[in-house]
This record gives structure tokens, sequence and C-alpha cells, in this order.
């Protein structure tokens, strides 16, 4: 997928977005991969991912919380 946006602030919303809509749509792979993208671009609300109800299908993924809390040894 190719998100052609001007900044990388939304670059990072978007992926963020997309992968909130691939997780409510149970395609893991898929939603990771925005995730990734999205924190790549600069998104940094952590908090708010932690707690998006969006994210229920994926956060309990070792990729979910690697990209989350990269401090973490799982």
């Amino acid at each position: 997928m190719s998100i052609d946006v001007a900044r990388s602030e939304d670059k990072a919303e978007v992926y963020y977005n997309v992968a909130c809509l691939y997780s409510r749509m149970k395609d893991k792979k898929n939603a990771l991969k925005s995730l990734e993208q999205s924190l790549k671009y600069g998104y940094v609300c952590f908090a708010h991912i932690e707690c998006d109800c969006d994210m229920d299908f994926i956060r309990e993924t070792k990729g979910f919380k690697t990209f989350v809390n990269p401090n973490v040894v799982l």
C-alpha cells in the first residue's frame, strides 16, 4: 500500500487509521504492517494505541507489543 501525503505527521495519522481498519477487519498482517508504518512516520500517541478498541484484534500479538513497547522482552 502506498499513501501519498506531504507531511510525516499526516502519514503517521493515516497509517494509524489504516491499521485500525485492518484490525477491525481481522487482517492481522496488514494491521501490524500499517501500525509499524505509522510509528515509522512518527505516531507517538502510545497511550491511545494501548486503549484504542480498534486495536483489540491485534493487541495481544507479539508484533503489537513489540511496536508499542520495544523495551519489553517477550
